[in-house]
């Protein structure tokens, strides 16, 4: 009786160490992860005037580069990142490292530039802005424009 009552106990406690681990390493950076997916579309869509026009903007630029290091940064934290890539239906590891050098490149084209560093026009600017957020949103699957 008093044995049953232990191995219930013992029982127990594994499920919950067991449910907590998996809890800590896996589901919580996941959801850390998707909810960095989320900042990255809100980005994109609350200054998408701005971000498509290439106005230059400093701010808009060093928030760019910002969430292309906490995004890859978020998917390094995902243990066996691969596997449950798959199985969630997340980007894979080579999509996100491409869609982060897509958002390293629209802050370099939204960084203020003096009048003789300008290389290129602003519609090119605009274009190849236009090219890298097609790229982010078929590569991580989130929206980046209304229409």
């Amino acid at each position: 009786m008093i044995i049953e009552v232990l191995l219930t106990i013992v029982t127990g406690v594994l499920v919950l160490v067991a449910s907590q681990l998996a809890l800590r390493l896996v589901v919580d950076p996941v959801v850390a992860f998707k909810e960095k997916l989320g900042e990255v579309s809100h980005y994109f869509l609350s200054h998408q005037a701005a971000i498509t026009n290439a106005s230059e903007s400093e701010e808009l630029s060093t928030e760019a580069k910002k969430l292309s290091a906490e995004l890859l940064a978020k998917r390094e934290a995902v243990t066996r990142y691969g596997l449950f890539a798959c199985i969630l239906r997340l980007p894979n590891a080579a999509e996100v490292t491409r869609a982060c050098g897509e958002l390293n490149n629209i802050s370099h084209l939204l960084r203020v530039q003096s009048e003789s560093a300008r290389t290129n026009n602003k519609s090119d600017r605009s274009a190849q802005i236009h090219g890298s957020m097609k790229t982010i949103e078929s590569t991580l699957k989130v929206r980046v424009a209304f229409g």
